[in-house]
């Protein structure tokens, strides 16, 4: 299950921008998000490492 989560106030705005993008993909190409619960699904998180470039 992805928890839908509109805006972070710790991450980087631009993560925020992003993540939206996929969620949007996502739903477009009708890829399911994975479920622990019946272990089905192919998208499962999204992971930033580092730091993103502030003010962009």
């Amino acid at each position: 299950m992805v928890v839908p989560v509109e805006k972070c106030l710790i991450e980087d705005e631009k993560a925020d921008e992003i993540i939206g993008t996929i969620r949007g993909m996502l739903k477009s190409f009708k890829i399911r998000t994975y479920d622990e619960d019946t272990g089905y699904g192919f998208f499962a998180m999204c992971w930033f490492g580092g730091d993103l470039p502030r003010g962009r």
